[in-house]
């Protein structure tokens, strides 16, 4: 085993083909091949499953992907300790939120704390941030309802309440406020699984027997807003996220108080990097 070796496998496996592999390495993909070919032949073991879609992990190769992950990352924070030497803090800072709106102003003041800091933000949904958090894809996350999920760590940034948004064209567009029981039956826009969101309404209804008409599950927050104004239906929606759209009006409930508490989270084995850390210390401040 050697080196390039362990970044050939490293390099598929986080890419999911040997040719995206290549490109990543700067290197022909004949040569990954042979790379991950001869470390499977030394120690006879299959690592990859070859398919038409592309190369899949097989269980050792899961294993040993936790393995070059880690290694993956004290490669990172020996060049981040190098890079941030000075007292300017430098480096890229991946982060993988649940929408933008809570994340943008966190940005804006780590920013002009932090002005040699690159900053990438991938915006998903729960589950999503937590597999891109666990692959290491992602520094870290902002999510709804944190839960104290084995081996990441979470500090709260806000609450926010959690009603239905419908159309401005609507009956209910001009009331502030009504029941959860008046959406029984009611033609309703939900998102997909994982979304924290939805799962905080659905325990809501089930608790008051609320049984909405779920016409639609759309896989965005930004197509149930197009759905809604569009007249297709009510949604449930976090109010912080709707913006000034002014072709929907927001509706509390009068009779339950449903809300989605906002956490930064990251690993507990990565909290500490320099990096992570001062965007804890930011988001933790009072601004």
């Amino acid at each position: 085993m050697n080196d390039s070796q362990l970044r050939a496998f490293h390099a598929v496996a986080t890419t999911g083909s040997f040719t995206r592999a290549a490109r990543k390495l700067h290197v022909s993909q004949p040569a990954v091949t042979q790379h991950v070919k001869a470390l499977e032949e030394r120690y006879e073991a299959e690592l990859f499953l070859r398919t038409r879609q592309g190369a899949k992990l097989t269980e050792l190769g899961l294993q040993l992907l936790e393995l070059t992950s880690q290694r993956s990352d004290v490669e990172k924070a020996a060049r981040n300790l190098l890079e941030e030497a000075g007292t300017e803090l430098r480096g890229t800072l991946r982060i993988a939120a649940d929408g933008p709106f809570h994340t943008i102003e966190l940005l804006r003041r780590f920013r002009s704390k932090h002005p040699g800091v690159h900053v990438v933000l991938e915006v998903g949904n729960s589950t999503v941030i937590e597999e891109k958090l666990r692959s290491h894809q992602a520094d870290v996350g902002v999510l709804a309802d944190f839960h104290g999920l084995d081996g990441l760590v979470g500090a709260s940034i806000g609450v926010e309440e959690i009603g239905i948004f419908v159309s401005s064209e609507h009956p209910w567009a001009a009331r502030r406020s009504l029941r959860l029981e008046a959406l029984h039956g009611v033609d309703l826009i939900r998102r997909e699984e994982g979304s924290r969101t939805r799962a905080a309404f659905e325990i809501a209804c089930e608790r008051h027997g609320v049984a909405p008409n779920y016409v639609m599950e759309l896989g965005s927050r930004e197509a149930v807003r197009e759905a809604v104004a569009s007249g297709l239906g009510a949604g449930v929606v976090n109010f912080a996220e709707v913006g000034r759209d002014t072709r929907v009006s927001t509706v509390s409930f009068s009779n339950v108080t449903i809300e989605s508490e906002e956490f930064l989270i990251a690993l507990t084995s990565r909290r500490q990097s320099r990096l992570i850390s001062a965007f804890f210390a930011m988001a933790e401040s009072d601004g």
